[in-house]
């Protein structure tokens, strides 16, 4: 048996690197792969889309209040109070001491639970910016935020 030599081992896992870092698509639920491992990692790249998805949403709506101070300062809090709230929901589904490994605790299955959770409860929260944005005709009830980018009836009528 031949010995490899270390810079034949290193190149090869160099050029390998690239192949392993690339994010894998995930076309199934994640409780529908093989091992505990894909399914967690399944669930934390669901999470991060869904993470991404609601700061493209923010964004959106940010810049199209970006001359409304007032209505921005109120979104800007509300999202801080949503991140606040939305962590302290994750920590009493599954509640931790100071320096409790989640995986003692709960198990192997735990990640694939937490982040499944937090897609979820993220997706929802994207849901609700989007709703914001789109006017609904008719709605007496619909957001303000709706018509972000638009005069406000004070505005027009002072003209």
């Amino acid at each position: 048996m031949r010995k490899c030599n270390a810079f034949a081992c290193f190149a090869v896992l160099y050029l390998c690197l690239p192949c392993l870092a690339q994010k894998r698509h995930w076309s199934r639920p994640c409780g529908d792969y093989d091992t505990q491992s894909e399914m967690n990692q399944c669930a934390q790249d669901k999470a991060a889309a869904a993470d991404t998805k609601l700061n493209e949403a923010y964004g959106e709506l940010l810049a199209k209040l970006k001359d409304d101070a007032f209505t921005r300062s109120k979104v800007v809090a509300a999202e801080k109070a949503w991140i606040a709230y939305r962590d302290a929901d994750l920590a009493a589904s599954w509640p931790l001491r100071p320096k409790e490994d989640p995986l003692l605790t709960y198990g192997s299955a735990h990640p694939l639970c937490y982040y499944t959770a937090l897609a979820e409860i993220t997706n929802q929260r994207t849901s609700v910016i989007q709703e914001w944005m789109t006017p609904r005709e008719g709605d007496i009830c619909s957001t303000q935020l709706a018509r972000c980018g638009t005069p406000s009836p004070k505005a027009s009528a002072g003209n």
